[in-house]
């Protein structure tokens, strides 16, 4: 027998040969094959999942041969082992491989994996100011580290200008990243203007440089008035985007001059001085706008007013008249100081100048001559005082002359003399009502005694009258006229009314004058009208002094009036003769009279009425009269027709067997112009017709030869009577078939 140390043994095939000993020897061969138990020992590392900043692999093979297992939630990609981190879930799981080879005891071995998340890594940003710092805080994971700055949760940083920054955050052996910014708004530059104003004035401070401002008076807004009056620091803050500065605006304020200046009293024609002070610079302003510059200001004065002065405490030259540019510098300068102004009132000592009238008057006017402007007067009359009455008939001059010490001069008077105009006025003779035109002459302007200043004078009058007219002539001398104006009463004339029918004729007579005219140009009295319509006529008659008068009437034109009317019933029953009469007359007919054709007649004014005729057929002629307010007549005919009554009946049965008696179906009636009967069957079926009422029904259908047999049958009749009304009727017959 043989043994084999298969763990001394190497791996792989061998050959056993077998032999026997003996006088037969014979052998045999067999093979063995060694192999190695396989290991099924295998370990995994910590792995995060889906890891920006430090990627796993994808698959993570756990071994090369045997059957994994492990708890839910890791993804095989194979059977071997290959796990799929990127789809597997969180967590520590357990795998075991499991190897069984043939020949072979299984070997198993277990190992565990874990499966990080890797955290959300969450970082504020800020807003700060410019040399501000800023805090930011960290959050989902459990250590940071920032990008060039210490690890920890939170991170103080002032930049000077905006700034990203990038932190680390780690859990587990995971990490993830997150950025965050600190932006730094620039500190706006506020600036601000200052000021210099004098006393009493006001200047704007405008502040620049930020979005919006606040003033330390708690104005809001980039503008503040000042009207300070000693001087002043205002501060101002500007805003940008929340970050903020201060400026700060002196007011410097200074005192006005105080400006006085002399009030001269200047004789006329004489030069004067303007001098004024309190101020280093003058401008004075006289009347009418000339400007002067300079002090004393020189005066020729021709009229006493008032001068201004506006003095300055700036100190500038004479305003130069070589170019504009140096009258600018002028201005520029005398604006720059503190400015009063004070008023100069100057009075004129005028000469003794004597002033005096010189009036015209009319003839035979007395002239007052009045002097002034001196304390004495004498006349060349020799007469003294300021007043002197004369009464000159021609043009005459007087002088009045002023003694008064220094101050002496003399003026002259002319008194002109103007004549009296020599009014004159015509005379009239007119109508009573009508106008008289009284015509002045010899004077410019008129006035009449009726207050009246047209001229002419146009004037209606009923009675004589008197005018007098006062003329008035270019110089103002008045003189008067008197005239008389004779007035001659109108004649009363009349005229006659009138009435007639349409297409009649009448005439108008008018009375009270001489001559006529009438409306429709006829001139000759009496006047013969047809008109077809009511007229109103006028006639203007004229007297023997030609003096007119006008009379108006009318000629009331009644139209013919319409006569008609209608009679019910028509046509009537000769049986029943009562005709009822209604007038259908245009509305204007008061009267009627009636002739009913058989020799009675009706002349009550009764418009409508009843008539009974007598019980035989017969046509009768009416005749209706009317008339209306004017007495115009008319008339109009109607015939009324008696006939016969219209009745119709038809029996329910019959017999048709040749009896002689009821052996026939049909209708009859009176005042029946047309007629058709036909007959149907129970079924509808249409069996007999006729269009004559003396042609019955003898019981056959549609022409046959033998009776119809004994049976309810239908009947329809259509009639027109005598008045063309048509009538239909239906009922049922019975047709009995025996003896």
């Amino acid at each position: 027998s043989g043994t084999i140390d298969l763990q001394a043994s190497a791996l792989g095939t061998y050959t056993v040969t077998y032999t026997t000993a003996g006088p037969c020897p014979n052998s045999s061969t067999a093979t063995i094959n060694i192999v190695s138990t396989p290991k099924a020992d295998f370990t995994f590392a910590t792995y995060c999942k889906n890891d920006p900043i430090n990627p796993s692999p994808t698959y993570i093979n756990g071994g090369t041969a045997g059957t994994f297992t492990a708890a839910t939630g890791i993804v095989f990609a194979d059977a071997f082992g290959k796990i799929n981190l990127a789809t597997s879930t969180i967590g520590t799981f357990t795998v075991t491989n499991a190897i069984n080879s043939p020949g072979c005891p299984a070997t198993t071995f277990t190992n565990s994996i874990t499966i990080n998340p890797v955290p959300l890594t969450k970082v504020n940003s800020a807003t700060v100011c410019a040399g501000t710092s800023a805090t930011l805080t960290a959050s989902g994971a459990n250590t940071y580290t920032w990008a060039a700055f210490p690890a920890g949760t939170t991170l103080n940083d002032a930049p000077p200008a905006t700034k990203s920054y990038t932190v680390t955050g780690t859990s587990l052996g995971c990490s993830s990243t997150a950025t965050s910014t600190i932006t730094v708004n620039p500190i706006p530059s506020v600036t601000v203007n200052s000021a210099t104003i004098c006393a009493g004035n006001k200047d704007t401070l405008i502040a620049n440089g930020a979005i919006s401002y606040l003033w330390s008076t708690g104005k809001i807004g980039n503008t503040l008035v000042d009207s300070a009056t000693t001087a002043t620091t205002y501060t101002v803050t500007g805003t940008t985007n929340g970050c903020a500065a201060t400026a700060v605006a002196n007011v410097t304020v200074n005192p006005k001059p105080i400006v006085t200046v002399n009030s001269p009293a200047i004789c006329q024609g004489l030069s004067g001085n303007l001098t004024a002070s309190g101020a280093n610079t003058f401008i004075w302003i006289a009347p009418g706008g000339v400007f002067y510059v300079g002090n004393p200001y020189t005066i020729t004065p021709t009229a006493a007013g008032s001068y201004t002065v506006v003095g300055s405490t700036a100190n500038c030259n004479s305003l130069p008249t070589a170019t504009a540019a140096e009258q600018q510098a002028f201005r520029t300068c005398f604006a720059s100081g503190c400015s009063a102004i004070a008023y100069s009132n100057v009075t004129i000592i005028q000469k003794p100048i004597i002033v005096v009238n010189s009036p015209t008057i009319c003839i035979g006017q007395t002239a007052t001559l009045i002097a002034s402007g001196a304390a004495t007067y004498s006349w060349s009359t020799g007469a003294n005082g300021n007043t002197l009455s004369v009464n000159p008939s021609t043009n005459t001059s007087y002088t009045v002359a002023d003694n008064t010490a220094g101050c002496s001069g003399a003026s002259v008077s002319k008194v002109t003399v103007n004549p009296l105009p020599v009014v004159t006025v015509n005379a009239a003779t007119i109508c009573a009502g009508q106008t008289a035109s009284l015509t002045a002459s010899g004077a410019l302007n008129y006035k009449w005694s009726n207050g009246t200043s047209i001229n002419p004078l146009i004037t209606a009058l009923q009675n004589n009258a008197s005018y007098t007219v006062t003329g008035t002539s270019a110089a103002g001398c008045i003189a008067n006229a008197i005239t008389n104006v004779d007035v001659n009463p109108l004649p009363i004339v009349t005229v006659n009314p009138a009435t007639i029918c349409e297409g009649l004729t009448t005439a108008l007579t008018a009375s009270g004058a001489i001559s006529y005219l009438w409306s429709n140009n006829a001139i000759t009295n009496p006047v013969t009208l047809s008109p077809t319509i009511t007229t109103q006529y006028s006639v203007t008659g004229t007297d023997a002094k030609g003096c007119t008068a006008k009379a108006t009437n009318k000629v009331t034109v009644y139209p013919k009036p319409v006569a008609n009317f209608n009679a019910s019933p028509q046509p009537a029953f000769a049986s029943s003769p009562f005709i009822a009469f209604t007038d259908k007359s245009s509305t204007d007919v008061n009267y009627w009279h009636w002739d009913f054709g058989d020799g009675d007649t009706l002349g009550n004014k009764t418009p409508n009425t009843t008539h009974t005729y007598p019980t035989v057929e017969a046509t009768y002629t009416v005749t209706l009269n009317v008339l209306n307010a004017g007495l115009c007549p008319n008339s109009i005919t109607h015939q009324v027709v008696l006939g016969p009554e219209y009745s119709f009946y038809i029996p329910n049965t019959f017999t048709p067997n040749s009896d002689g008696t009821n052996d026939t179906f049909f209708g009859k009636g009176k005042g029946i112009i047309q007629y058709e009967l036909m007959i149907f069957d129970r079924w509808g079926n249409f069996i007999f017709y006729a269009d004559d009422m003396n042609k019955g029904w003898d019981g056959k259908a549609n022409g046959g030869t033998a009776i119809a047999q004994q049976d309810t049958y239908v009947w329809k009749v259509n009639l027109t009577d005598i008045f063309n009304k048509k009538h239909s009727f239906i009922g049922i017959v019975n047709l009995v078939n025996g003896d």
